[in-house]
């Protein structure tokens, strides 16, 4: 028989009654029944931690409960499920990221050990997310997702410190030194291109478009837009504060100034009969299907299909506001039906940069965008709004 070398995983095999072992050096290993499931996949956790101790024999476990990667990863989505929450208690996209972060991660060691993973099994991690075709941007943020869930665990004593101190020497992956692609630059949306999709796009998402392209709002701002939070004491310009944002866990204020071009995308929702209810988003998906059946019933086709096309989504929810890919999606299918290239929600807010320090200089972009140095007081920031205000009057 060929003799295993030296640094070659063990091999299992069947003994003449029918059990399961191995050699591991010069020791034979039992692992139970061969034709048990269960030993096979004991096996398989063997040769992980055979792996992740250097081709050496894994040592004896050690004492207390051992939880399982597997384990972790469900116990950390629950903990994320009810940890990253908005203020009024909906949940931000969070648990979503963890989840798509874990696949590579329970792939390879659904089975091992919490307290044995190593930096050497981040490693393969990151190597199989490299692999299936993820930015490196994205990669070394799934990875520190992995590191800060190792820290929660050691936080609730469900691990070592010494395992997030081993994984803490990992360094992110650097440009031009990995083979994961780097993602393209965002750009501006051309004037030329923002106008071609607008006689496209349904009245609620046109006014978010436009809303965008003149106040340099992000996206998540104008999809949650609500009444409640928009000041027009001064009719000439009025402040928005949105009541999420990006900065808010940081205790940042964030305001949009609404100019005279901006208050004539917002002015037909305004004057709508009812009134539109203050604490509900503004933009409504259920508006614009609305508006996509009565175009079909005044188009004609006999008017059967319009008509079997209405009573078939009588009954249908709409959700009270667009979401990040529905909000996306119906800019890129109206980029698609304009015959352009296709842009995305975010490039609008760079648009706006572009077109403020054209006409007033980056300060007054800066300003517009609500970008605050590291050393900006309160004072600063007051300042800011000011000036933004003055901005809106003459080009928003």
């Amino acid at each position: 028989m060929k003799r295993r070398k030296n640094g070659e995983p063990p091999v299992l095999k069947r003994s003449n009654k029918g059990g399961a072992y191995a050699y591991v050096g010069n020791r034979q290993r039992w692992f139970g029944s061969y034709d048990d499931p269960e030993t096979h996949k004991r096996f398989g956790h063997f040769l992980q931690m055979w792996e992740v101790n250097g081709g050496q024999p894994p040592p004896e476990a050690e004492p207390g409960p051992q939880i399982t990667c597997e384990t972790l990863v469900a116990l950390y989505l629950a903990h994320c499920e009810t940890h990253y929450r908005r203020p009024d208690g909906r949940p931000t996209g969070e648990s979503q990221q963890v989840a798509y972060t874990a696949k590579p991660l329970l792939h390879l060691y659904r089975e091992l050990p919490a307290r044995s993973f190593s930096i050497h099994c981040l490693k393969r991690v990151r190597a199989a997310m490299v692999d299936s075709g993820l930015s490196r941007k994205t990669v070394n943020q799934r990875v520190w997702r992995i590191r800060r869930m190792f820290r929660w665990a050691a936080e609730e004593e469900l691990i070592s410190p010494e395992v997030l101190a081993s994984l803490a020497v990992l360094r992110s992956l650097q440009e031009g030194r990995t083979t994961a692609h780097e993602t393209d630059a965002v750009t501006a949306v051309s004037e030329e291109h923002f106008l071609a999709v607008l006689p496209y796009l349904r009245t609620p998402v046109r006014a978010m478009v436009e809303l965008q392209w003149w106040t340099g709002a992000r996206p998540g701002e104008v999809r949650e837009f609500r009444l409640a939070y928009l000041s027009r004491t001064d009719e000439s310009v009025w402040l928005y504060a949105p009541p999420q944002h990006k900065t808010r866990h940081r205790a940042k204020e964030r305001w949009l100034g609404i100019g005279p071009k901006s208050q004539e995308v917002l002015r037909p929702f305004l004057m709508r009969v009812p009134r539109p209810d203050p604490d509900k988003p503004l933009f409504s998906p259920g508006d614009a299907m609305e508006e996509r059946h009565r175009l079909a019933r005044t188009r004609g086709n006999g008017g059967r299909k319009a008509r079997r096309d209405q009573v078939g989504r009588t009954k249908q929810q709409f959700a009270e506001q667009y979401s990040r890919s529905s909000y996306r999606h119906a800019i890129q299918r109206a980029c698609r039906a304009a015959g352009i290239p296709v842009w995305t929600p975010h490039q609008l807010r760079h648009s706006a940069a572009t077109r403020v320090e054209s006409a007033l200089g980056k300060e007054q972009a800066r300003i517009v965008l609500n970008h605050s140095s590291l050393d900006a007081t309160e004072v600063y920031l007051d300042r800011d709004i000011r000036q933004a205000l003055q901005v809106m009057k003459e080009l928003g």
